[in-house]
């Protein structure tokens, strides 16, 4: 079998903005190439040609200096061939006839627009606008009456030379030889023929306009095949850059035989499953023999350093997480949870997360006890190029699972908030490790800020009662923090900024002596990953700001009113914010593969699972050990990315035939450095050795992070954030279904409140 589609067919995520902006640059491209004849001339001809900027520049009324006139002549020059070209592009768009995103398609589109701009000029701009001008513009300068010329004397002609406005006596005589070689032919009716200089001129017009459209062509069809359009199988859903590939891949794969591909299948959408994904893709992306596919349960990769300021409101929601689909222009992505890996049968079970009953209706399923869809809608469901089978699609539980299968596998899913076993606290505390827990946290926080504001309207008339509001306020206003790794300081840090600036600004009731942010330790210092003085720094400037610090204290047991610490006190709070470490959950821990003491996968040093070829583990769920030190690597955004960068060339130089040893990369990465921002514009940070603290730390923390966001896009928008908190109040507006949410769960659960 075989396919013939049409452009319009597969052209689903094209943005046709995009494509007039790359045409754009290209003609500002051809307009470069194109002066390289007049900076550098090589001909004859283009002197003579040159003379046609400066009629240009009089054309729109530019008479002098002669530099600027000639500056408005290839300024008009340039916007009338990227005018032409976007016309000719939106032309060729509509109709379906071109598109640019193959290369010998760029070129004949520039030729084409070229030999569009040439005949504009020449006929009917050349013979009715420019010649006319030209012929007045040496008239005007000299060249009028020069057949009488040897009456003149010298310096009358001299004079006449000057009357260029602007420009030199040397410019000026330059001019005059040109005119007195084009007067020379005009005859004595007064019709203006061409003379040699305008015959080499024309044909050096052909040539540079000829030279400008293949350049734009090829240029704009770089960038279209770079970053343009995509051509999206209706098949199996996956895009091409280039529309000849989209044919290939249609032939070669939904035919009759199709090829056997080489099936990566990468799990998870956090720094390191996202860096490969986008490697790969950048390798493969003409490669019709590879297949990628991309599970991750959320549709967004979280840039998670910023975390702790979403939960502060000072960067809004949306700014810090990118959809993974932006990333899979080559790739196949579920949103979909990974339910079990068989590492012997090189299989993959997930589930999505939405309900079947969300998607069909017990009607269509048939009995409502099937756990088979025998009757797929439209015909089935397409997974990896084919109809769902019985065998694998389950309908249990009301959820679908579904089975990939792979070639090579990426395992990248990141790790758990670790409880230590306490339920109790695992019940009542709030966790730092989705956006949705940032969401959560401060609408918490505000809506505990209402809360208190409201005291003093409820409890009046009688010293007692005064002292009351005092002692729920605080009660109400007590935030700890367990941890005093990155997440806690930061986050403490950050939640203290906030609550002290709201108190300042909107709530006036709140005395801010009742308001304490805590953060407990179990260790000794707080952040060991630094050094001993970097972490006094930091404790001296948390304790400077308002924040209490626990060392050496454990936290055993909490309810929603409390928390208990090690040496049996209790700390009244209606806030607990775990940060106290994290491990793989039980999908990693229970593969039959080594493991570490905290149940992360062992990998060799091309980050490959030993006992399995062809299987990589990457991140929080991977044990990394650094060859220099034998150390364990630490678990953090620039090691997952480093490790993503090591497993993309070697999956790579595997599928090229070179997995020799030789070949295949090391992972062997010596850390950047690590920071952390501690509030009130101030950190600590450990950059390549150096140590620096206070405000260069916290802006240099900022600018790193802000250069590390994965696009353009987030990073304006982030920065915009940054600039707008410097200028106006903190923002303390609480979703309205959290208040509803929280006194419905109170009522039915008749918990007890400090009011």
């Amino acid at each position: 079998m075989s396919y013939n589609i049409e452009s319009t067919e597969a052209r689903v995520d094209f943005s046709f903005k995009r494509e007039l902006f790359f045409i754009v640059a290209g003609g500002i491209m051809g307009a470069i190439v194109m002066a390289i004849p007049f900076t550098f001339p090589f001909t004859k001809s283009g002197s003579g040609y040159a003379l046609t900027w400066i009629v240009f520049g009089h054309i729109v009324g530019i008479h002098s200096p002669v530099y600027l006139t000639i500056v408005a002549g290839i300024l008009i020059h340039i916007i009338t061939g990227i005018t032409i070209g976007v016309i000719a592009g939106i032309f060729l768009y509509k109709t379906n006839i071109l598109n640019i995103s193959k290369p010998s398609n760029g070129l004949r589109y520039g030729l084409l627009v070229g030999i569009l701009v040439y005949l504009i000029f020449a006929f009917p701009v050349g013979q009715y606008i420019l010649n006319p001008e030209f012929a007045h513009t040496l008239s005007k300068n000299g060249t009028s009456g020069y057949n009488n010329l040897n009456t003149n004397t010298n310096i009358q002609r001299e004079k006449q030379v000057k009357s260029l406005a602007g420009q030199s006596t040397r410019e000026g005589e330059k001019m005059g030889l040109e005119g007195k070689k084009l007067v020379e032919t005009i005859p004595d009716n007064g019709a203006t023929t061409f003379s040699n200089i305008q015959l080499n001129s024309v044909i050096f017009s052909i040539f540079i306009n000829i030279l400008f459209g293949i350049t734009l062509g090829l240029f704009s069809s770089f960038l279209s095949i770079k970053f343009g359009a995509r051509y999206r199988c209706p098949i199996c859903n996956i895009s091409f850059s280039r529309i000849d590939i989209l044919q290939s891949h249609l032939n070669l794969v939904h035919n009759d035989n199709p090829i056997n591909r080489k099936r990566i299948v990468i799990l998870g959408g956090g720094f390191a499953g996202v860096t490969v994904l986008k490697s790969l893709q950048n390798k493969f992306q003409s490669n019709i023999d590879i297949d990628i596919t991309m599970v991750s349960k959320d549709n967004y990769l979280l840039f998670t350093p910023m975390l702790h300021e979403v939960a502060s409101g000072m960067i809004e929601t949306r700014h810090i997480v990118t959809p993974v689909r932006a990333f899979c222009n080559r790739s196949r992505f579920y949103c979909a949870k990974v339910e079990g890996i068989d590492l012997n049968n090189k299989q993959i079970t997930i589930r999505p997360s939405t309900s079947i009953s969300a998607v069909y209706d017990k009607s269509i399923l048939g009995k409502s006890d099937s756990k088979t869809l025998l009757n797929p809608p439209l015909g089935g469901l397409r997974i990896n190029d084919s109809y769902i089978s019985n065998k694998n699609l389950d309908v249990t539980n009301n959820a679908i699972t579904t089975t990939l299968q792979y070639d090579y596998l990426v395992i990248a899913l990141g790790s758990e908030t670790k409880f230590f076993g306490m339920s109790d606290v695992q019940k009542n505390a709030f966790t730092m490790k989705n956006l949705n827990d940032a969401i959560s946290l401060r609408n918490h926080i505000i809506y505990l800020l209402e809360q208190a504001d409201q005291l003093l309207h409820v409890h009046t008339d009688t010293n007692k009662d005064i002292d009351t509001y005092d002692d729920i306020q605080k009660k109400l206003l007590t935030f700890v923090i367990v941890g005093g790794g990155f997440a806690g300081v930061e986050t403490a840090g950050e939640i203290n900024d906030f609550i002290k600036d709201s108190v300042k600004e909107y709530y006036h009731n709140i005395e801010s002596k009742n308001t304490e942010v805590i953060i407990i330790q179990s260790g000794d210092r707080l952040l060991p990953e630094m050094s001993k003085q970097l972490s006094d720094f930091a404790y001296k400037n948390l304790l400077k700001n308002g924040i209490k610090v626990i060392l050496n204290t454990r936290v055993v047991g909490a309810t929603s009113n409390s928390v208990k610490i090690n040496n049996n006190a209790v700390i009244p709070t209606k806030t607990i914010i775990w940060s106290g470490g994290v491990s793989p959950n039980s999908l990693i821990t229970n593969l039959p593969c080594s493991h570490d003491r905290s149940g992360r996968i062992v990998v060799d040093k091309f980050l490959e699972i030993p006992e399995f070829s062809g299987v990589y583990a990457l991140g929080d769920c991977a044990c990394v050990t650094n060859p220099d030190t034998g150390k364990q690597y630490p678990p953090t955004a620039q090691h997952a990315i480093k490790e993503g960068i090591t497993a993309a060339k070697n999956i790579i130089a595997v599928l090229e035939d070179r997995g020799t040893f030789d070949d295949r990369k090391i992972f062997d990465y010596k850390t950047k450095g690590m920071m952390a921002s501690i509030g009130k514009r101030n950190g600590i940070g450990n950059l390549l050795g150096i140590e620096v603290q206070g405000f260069l730390a916290w802006w240099i923390w900022r600018n790193y992070y802000l250069a590390n966001l994965p696009t353009l896009q987030k990073k304006l928008r982030v920065l915009s954030d940054w600039i707008l908190d410097i200028f106006f109040k903190r923002d303390v507006t609480m979703l309205k279904t959290f208040v509803e949410e929280k006194e419905t769960e109170d009522i039915k659960t008749n918990k007890t409140s400090f009011i």
